[in-house]
């Protein structure tokens, strides 16, 4: 009966701590102003999805408790002001939208979204604004969403909570982190959780791209192997950039030595293909870029490079990444 009696309650205080894990990271998504309600439900909708990732609770605050966090939105120590309702509702994280008629900064009528999230434990806040003028739903809608992410994105880089480690071998290799330019290998990011392009790249190698999830609230390391190029590989960016320029180059003479003369006179001394003139300058740049990586490749020996193309959360990266 002991043994029975000792495995009943370890089991039930493992249950309760798989509970406490579950609902550690609850949050909760407050929409208030003097929008009307139908805009103000349109918010509440794109918000929750755009904060999909966080355990929201579904049923509303009561009015009070709502009252209570508003009355703290003003306050310098939010979470602590909040803290009586925030406990008492197990919420650790806090979104809240305002939604208010108003006019933007070119003078025109629009809606007014202003947000700010508070994580658990801390006072300081992140905010963030955006303007909808002339409103539909779907304009609105997509305002709000892309409002959220930017300030969940902010608010889980201020926390220090997710971060991204990039090391390299060799060492001291410029990282770029989502199209941004941030240092040298190795290193620790406090970033947001999701999708991240990183490129790594030291002169004399082969530059690497890797595409990285980071998981929320942990640390995601990312090994980078460089590689020295190829005696040929590296020729390659040279070898385009130099045939673009001769191919533009020509194409200009021809547009210059085929223009058709004026009509009527007084007919000009010399002839002048504006098209011409201009793809013969493009082209002598070029050709001139491409002679000197040339150049550079065979007696450095360094110049790398690698064509890029990637999705990011903000769109998408496409381009030649290398050294020059």
């Amino acid at each position: 009966m002991r043994l029975i009696s000792l495995a009943f309650a370890l089991s039930f205080v493992l249950g309760s701590a798989r509970v406490s894990v579950a609902s550690s990271d609850q949050g909760a998504v407050l929409v208030i102003g003097t929008a009307s309600p139908k805009d103000r439900a349109t918010v509440q909708a794109a918000v929750r999805t755009a904060a999909r990732s966080w355990d929201l609770i579904e049923t509303p605050l009561p009015d009070a408790d709502i009252a209570q966090i508003v009355s703290c939105l003003n306050s310098p120590q939010l979470w602590s002001c909040a803290d009586a309702v925030t406990a008492s509702r197990g919420i650790q994280r806090l979104i809240v939208v305002s939604v208010e008629p108003d006019r933007a900064p070119d003078g025109k009528p629009a809606l007014t979204l202003t947000e700010r999230i508070a994580l658990h434990g801390s006072d300081v806040t992140t905010d963030d604004q955006r303007y909808c003028p002339h409103c539909t739903d779907e304009s609105l809608s997509r305002i709000a969403f892309d409002l959220t992410k930017a300030t969940l994105e902010a608010a889980s880089a201020s926390s220090s909570r997710t971060k991204l480690t990039i090391r390299s071998t060799p060492h001291g290799a410029w990282i770029t982190l989502d199209n941004a330019n941030v240092g040298l290998t190795d290193h620790t990011y406090s970033t947001y959780p999701g999708h991240h392009v990183v490129i790594v790249q030291r002169q004399g190698y082969e530059p690497e791209m890797r595409d990285v999830d980071v998981s929320e609230n942990g640390n995601t390391v990312v090994d980078v192997t460089l590689h020295e190029p190829s005696s040929g590989h590296r020729y390659v960016l040279p070898g385009i950039v130099t045939g673009a320029g001769a191919v533009l180059l020509v194409g200009g003479i021809v547009l210059q030595a085929t223009k058709d003369p004026p009509s009527a006179p007084p007919q000009p001394k010399y002839l002048v293909s504006g098209p011409g003139i201009g793809l013969m300058v493009v082209g002598g740049l070029a050709l001139g870029a491409g002679v000197y990586l040339i150049v550079r490749a065979a007696t450095h020996g360094t110049t790398s490079s690698t064509p890029i193309a990637t999705l990011t959360n903000g769109g998408g990266i496409i381009g030649w990444s290398g050294s020059f």
